[in-house]
């Protein structure tokens, strides 16, 4: 078992603090922190983890969408995002 002292705490291994870090980030900001932890395996050498390719439905989302934009159907949204949610909200 490794033990990791930083800064006046003790961490049981040096994932139990990246967990730790990774806890402290937004949402918003975690696809920064994959894209770093990819770069780093694939530095590394190591083959990287997980299955990127899309699931049934946002295969089905993406053709939809091209579909839409061949046939020249369906809606487009001009506005902001909050725009678009309070339409949503009120229809």
């Amino acid at each position: 078992m490794l033990f990791v002292y930083q800064k006046g705490v003790i961490y049981v291994s040096n994932r139990d603090r990246i967990l730790q870090l990774i806890d402290g980030v937004p949402d918003t900001k975690l696809s920064f922190v994959v894209k770093v932890i990819e770069s780093l395996q694939a530095y590394a050498g190591e083959e990287l983890n997980g299955n990127h390719s899309p699931n049934q439905d946002t295969i089905d989302a993406i053709n939809e969408v091209a579909n839409m934009q061949a046939t020249g159907k369906g809606q487009h949204f001009k506005g902001t995002t909050n725009d678009f949610l309070e339409m949503m909200m009120n229809d």
